[in-house]
């Protein structure tokens, strides 16, 4: 059901959103050698900060896309995926002259976002109401938690 997977990809991008928290040691450990200089690691931490925002937006775009695709209905995830694009290459521009790499990874992450707010407008007005508010509830239980762990792992990080 959507409820159930909305509720799994939370906790998913809760375990990601925590990641982010420890952005520049996994950076140096993955890519930190050669000529990947700090210069780089801190380029590379920016943009996976900023598309880190839209993990829950991706993958809930992919599973309401299917939604309307099981119900033979392929062209409303077409037109919402041709304004993400349109919306997404006129923030890249827009961002890109005034956060570098981290306005394009920004840019994609607020198309992202954009583009789930349109799917789910477009499938409550094809099915009705499927329950938001329990949804939202589960999810901010999920957020608390995943801030009472990252404020535990950002003390024992500043030790």
């Amino acid at each position: 059901s959507i409820r159930s997977y909305i509720i799994n990809q939370s906790v998913s991008d809760s375990l990601y959103g925590r990641a982010t928290i420890f952005l520049q040691q996994i950076v140096k450990l993955l890519f930190g050698r050669g000529a990947f200089d700090s210069s780089a690691i801190n380029l590379t931490s920016a943009a996976f900060f900023f598309y880190s925002i839209s993990m829950l937006g991706i993958g809930l775009r992919e599973i309401l896309s299917r939604a309307f695709y099981s119900m033979q209905d392929t062209k409303t995830p077409m037109i919402n995926a041709t304004i993400a694009v349109i919306i997404n290459i006129i923030l890249n521009i827009i961002l890109s002259r005034f956060m570098g790499i981290g306005g394009i990874s920004l840019a994609t992450s607020i198309s992202a976002s954009i583009c789930v707010g349109l799917l789910f407008i477009s499938l409550r007005n094809k099915i009705g109401s499927f329950n938001i508010k329990d949804i939202a509830i589960s999810f901010m239980k999920i957020e608390e938690v995943d801030i009472i762990i990252s404020s535990i792992k950002l003390r024992i990080l500043n030790r």
